[in-house]
């Protein structure tokens, strides 16, 4: 009887062992993944704050654009205007 109750003991303590370990895999295992949803977090602020920095980029960058745009239109103006008259000449 004694030798029956010592090997339930080990028994009991086998389990008792394997259900701490099976705590732990899943305490690991919610770390795991609390660790992959901050690193998608942070992936998610990154891109977030990337297209912050293209849209403030472009509006920096859009009043000189606009300009290059004025000053080509300028310039064609200027040369159709001092060109057709000298057309019209020499078509004539």
């Amino acid at each position: 009887m004694e030798l029956e109750q010592l090997e339930q003991l080990e028994q009991l303590e086998q389990l008792e062992q394997l259900e701490q370990l099976e705590l732990e895999l899943k305490q690991l295992d919610q770390l795991k993944q609390l660790e992959q949803l901050e690193q998608l977090e942070q992936l998610e602020q990154l891109e977030q704050l990337e297209l912050q920095l293209e849209l403030q980029l472009e509006l920096e960058l859009m009043p000189e654009l606009q300009l290059e745009v004025m000053l080509v239109v300028m310039l064609e103006l200027r040369l159709k205007l001092e060109l057709e008259p000298k057309l019209k000449l020499e078509l004539q």
